[in-house]
């Protein structure tokens, strides 16, 4: 899987950032970089075929973070 290496690759500096302004501890950073490259992971070849791999990463950083924190930090988002 090529291309959720080459997203990865590509993201993961910003996503890791985005995260840390969020959240603030880096053990929590990483742990949620984990969660989100296993969710990209589980969607095998249907990531390959997203228009917007970057987009798709952030959203499911973005409730991945909502999910872990709950309906305060959606609150805080939007």
């Amino acid at each position: 899987m090529t291309c959720l290496t080459d997203a990865w690759a590509c993201h993961c500096g910003e996503l890791r950032g985005w995260l840390r302004q969020r959240v603030g501890n880096p053990a929590e950073v990483e742990d949620l970089l984990q969660d989100l490259f296993l969710k990209a992971l589980r969607q095998g070849e249907r990531f390959c075929d997203l228009n917007n791999a970057r987009a798709w990463l952030f959203q499911v950083a973005r409730n991945t973070l909502i999910d872990r924190r709950g309906p305060m930090m959606e609150a805080w988002e939007t």
